[in-house]
């Protein structure tokens, strides 16, 4: 089952202030906005840009932007590294299914 954790914390809060701007948004800006350690958020970023939900853009004026016009809770997630448990039981599976399915649906 996905737990929310900083992990998760951090890299919502990243694709959010990325969003928030019109141009690439440095690591280090990010860091200090959200709180997150420099090192830790570069673990994230590449986590994210690795699985398609961000670029990185180099040289002057570079930095992280979106990569995609949307994307959800669960993209990030799976991004993550959040894997699904098995369940041996159908109505489990099922909650699951719907877990997932509600997870899709919340965009960032």
């Amino acid at each position: 089952m996905l737990k929310i954790n900083r992990n998760l914390e951090i890299a919502l809060a990243t694709i959010g202030e990325i969003k928030k701007s019109e141009k690439p948004v440095r690591v280090q800006d990010i860091a200090e906005k959200t709180g997150a350690p420099r090192a830790f958020l570069d673990q994230v970023v590449c986590k994210l840009t690795k699985h398609g939900i961000t670029k990185s853009h180099r040289g002057p004026g570079g930095g992280i932007t979106v990569a995609k016009e949307k994307v959800n809770v669960l993209e990030v997630a799976v991004a993550l590294g959040y894997v699904n448990e098995a369940y041996g039981t159908s109505a489990a599976s099922n909650v699951q299914a719907k877990i997932q399915e509600t997870l899709s649906q919340i965009e960032i």
